[in-house]
């Protein structure tokens, strides 16, 4: 009866038997165990389930890593480059641009041009009245850059910096450390009249030219590979000056202020050979450029060297030695 029931099970049960309706179900120990039985079946269903689903997302994930796009090789291409940092394996795997071409940056002197333009130290900044032999060069080629020819051949050197130094194209410590004797003797060249008479002169002139990828790589796999998609390089750089002369050649002249020493003086073509040899292949590039705004190559390349005050023909037919 209720009043002699000790657990809820008999609350329940007594309910049961009173009514004829169902208010519960009753399961035997029997039932319990089977019911035990077809819930472990199916959670050993599920596992196995799950376990392969585990297994095929695996072997997706591991495809997946395993992939290898089929042209990796182009992420080795940058998306710009300068003339003055090219070098025939700038392209290869293995390269860290660590290394540049012998002398280059060296011993001659920096291309602001190609790069953000480093202006020497102020006086008052460093505390000091000595400059570098390449902040002297840089000033000169500046001079070079923003020169006035015509009044520079009407007027001569100094009144030129004057004037670039009074409408600020120069400033003071650079006109400073511009060489005015190496400038007088610029204007007295003979190439400098030659530009003057030329019929189209191109000063500065600024390019962004694509250049075919496999020429800077030397794995040849790779310079394969460049060649059958067509891959190429976007090259910038500054020509100093490219000119048509009366005659119809194309000119090409880039500016350098490398050092020489007192033999390279006495011996030009000794100063000649090393400033094509540092040069030869920026020089190359810059022809081949050249080649693919004007649609002509140059019938003539030089570099004029300042300190020297000579022109030196690139003899792009030779090689120079290493």
């Amino acid at each position: 009866t209720v009043n002699s029931a000790s657990k809820m099970i008999d609350y329940i049960l007594t309910a049961q038997a009173l009514s004829d309706e169902k208010i519960c179900d009753i399961i035997t120990p029997k039932e319990i165990e089977e019911t035990k039985s077809v819930t472990a079946q199916k959670d050993l269903t599920d596992t196995s389930q799950a376990l392969r689903m585990a297994e095929d997302e695996v072997k997706i994930a591991a495809a997946q890593f395993a992939f290898e796009y089929e042209y990796k090789f182009l992420s080795s291409l940058p998306s710009k480059l300068t003339v003055s940092k090219l070098y025939p394996e700038i392209l290869d795997p293995e390269d860290k641009g660590t290394e540049l071409l012998p002398d280059v940056l060296t011993e001659s002197e920096p291309d602001m041009r190609d790069t953000e333009l480093k202006m020497p130290i102020p006086k008052f900044m460093s505390g000091s009245t000595d400059f570098t032999p390449a902040q002297r060069g840089t000033s000169t080629h500046v001079f070079m850059q923003f020169a006035d020819f015509e009044n520079l051949y009407k007027n001569g050197a100094k009144p030129e910096l004057e004037r670039l130094l009074e409408k600020k194209f120069i400033t003071a410590d650079m006109s400073s450390l511009v060489n005015l004797a190496q400038i007088e003797r610029f204007r007295e060249s003979g190439i400098f009249e030659r530009i003057r008479n030329a019929r189209t002169v191109k000063r500065e002139f600024r390019f962004n030219v694509k250049l075919p990828a496999e020429k800077f790589t030397s794995d040849p796999e790779l310079s394969e590979k460049f060649r059958e998609y067509g891959a190429s390089v976007t090259v910038q750089g500054v020509f100093d000056c490219v000119f048509l002369d009366n005659a119809g050649s194309l000119v090409l002249i880039d500016y350098k202020t490398d050092a020489v020493n007192s033999y390279e003086l006495s011996h030009p073509e000794a100063a000649f050979e090393k400033l094509r040899r540092r040069h030869y292949l920026q020089m190359k590039y810059y022809t081949e450029a050249c080649a693919l705004l004007f649609s002509r190559a140059p019938d003539e390349a030089y570099i004029y060297s300042l300190p020297l005050g000579r022109t030196v023909d690139m003899h792009f037919n030779e090689e120079p030695d290493k």
